[in-house]
């Protein structure tokens, strides 16, 4: 089947050219206003048929430079595409520009072609046509991040950065055992170790002291639960996160602390959290349109949205030091690219589903030490995130550095 980049986001029309989905159908009335209308001019012979031999005329309207200017990279969406094509099964990638907001690439496998509409349809299994990348997911230890700040903000980063517990690979909640993915423990870890280790116990045990009200309020802060307009007529679901009274159990504050519970996003809304990590603690609006343009070269810019505070610059920064010390003293890694640095947070979230499928996760930034790019891969029942998504971040970081973007 045919490619075509960005499919997913530019979406499709009908056999009327009507906009179906996407950027077509949310911009379908400008882009119907402004399209080039095509004529073509043939000499027919009296039955009504082309005369062979002689050249039909097609003659093209002259407004043919205007259309919609998006925030994608070819170059980018195209080296995430290639990537994901290979490495990812079912998933989703999503590159963003943690200051600005734009969405650089974004990515949903499997693909599926426009000219193939009738395979996409039929495909009931792998369901190419969803957009993943748009779609909430259990999140799982991607939400250590929130888990951190919220407690780095509520007892003190000295507090945090200096706590020590030793997980014995399980910690007991009141009457409920919850399990350390190593069940034979970690042992003796502070902060940087428990980031390191992704050690689930270690944050049930700080989000329980940083308590259910301030943590709920660090997720509501960071924009978990609520719907992302990315343009008029795109949004991005807003996913679940448990309600006040549901926290009132520490159970339930314990289910929190390291994502899981009642509690989805979608690979673009985790984006933004990892931004808000790198740029100093702004939760960025994001974008997918630029605006748009009559003549192929000026563009009518639309407003920026304007992003907000959610996290002192001092956390935000510490943060951004232990994501990166995770990926970089970890020799073993599938994370760590080969030509640039990073920092990162992977997890494998548990879907709550009889067939106990899990969704691997990656959620990282690059360079390190001055980010240019946010990067999130979702492993969609694939599990393991270190494993299965860890690998993609990486081949992904190399090949926009690659770019030279």
């Amino acid at each position: 089947a045919e490619a075509q980049t960005a499919a997913h986001l530019i979406g499709y029309l009908d056999y009327d050219g009507n906009g179906v989905t996407g950027i077509e159908a949310a911009c379908d009335e400008f882009l119907s206003a402004h399209g080039r209308e095509v004529e073509v001019s043939a000499t027919l012979n009296a039955l009504q048929q082309v005369i062979p031999g002689l050249e039909s005329e097609v003659r093209m309207s002259e407004d043919a430079g205007a259309g919609v200017v998006l925030t994608i990279d070819k170059g980018i969406q195209q080296c995430v595409e290639t990537i994901g094509g290979e490495m990812l099964e079912k998933g989703a990638i999503v590159v963003l520009n943690p200051y600005s907001g734009q969405i650089k690439a974004a990515a949903s496998f499997p693909a599926y072609s426009p000219l193939h509409l009738e395979e996409a349809v039929a495909d009931a299994e792998n369901s190419p046509m969803i957009n993943r990348a748009f779609l909430p997911y259990s999140v799982g230890s991607t939400f250590k991040v929130v888990t951190a700040a919220a407690a780095l903000e509520t007892l003190g980063s000295e507090y945090c950065l200096t706590r020590e517990y030793e997980c014995v690979g399980y910690i007991d909640v009141l009457d409920q055992r919850f399990h350390c993915h190593d069940r034979a423990g970690h042992g003796k870890l502070d902060l940087f170790g428990a980031v390191k280790e992704s050690c689930n116990p270690w944050f049930i045990g700080l989000g329980l002291e940083t308590g259910g009200e301030a943590l709920l309020r660090k997720t509501v802060q960071f924009g978990f639960g609520e719907e992302i307009r990315l343009a008029d007529g795109i949004t991005v679901q807003g996913g679940s996160i448990p309600a006040a009274s549901d926290l009132i159990n520490p159970a339930a504050v314990a289910n929190l602390s390291f994502g899981q519970g009642n509690l989805s996003a979608s690979p673009v809304q985790i984006a933004r959290m990892m931004a808000a990590v790198v740029n100093g603690g702004e939760l960025v609006a994001p974008t997918l349109v630029v605006g748009t343009t009559l003549d192929g070269e000026s563009i009518d810019v639309l407003p920026r949205p304007v992003g907000e505070k959610v996290m002192e610059e001092s956390t935000a920064r510490q943060l951004q030091l232990l994501l990166s010390y995770a990926v970089m003293a970890d020799d073993s890694s599938g994370a760590l690219p080969e030509t640039v640095t990073a920092g990162s947070k992977t997890a494998t979230a548990q879907t709550g589903r009889f067939d106990e499928l899990e969704e691997g996760w990656f959620a990282g930034f690059f360079p390190a030490e001055d980010p240019r790019y946010v990067v999130v891969v979702l492993a969609e029942n694939e599990g393991f995130g270190n494993s299965t998504a860890a690998p993609v971040f990486a081949a992904v970081a190399d090949g926009i550095a690659a770019l030279g973007k």
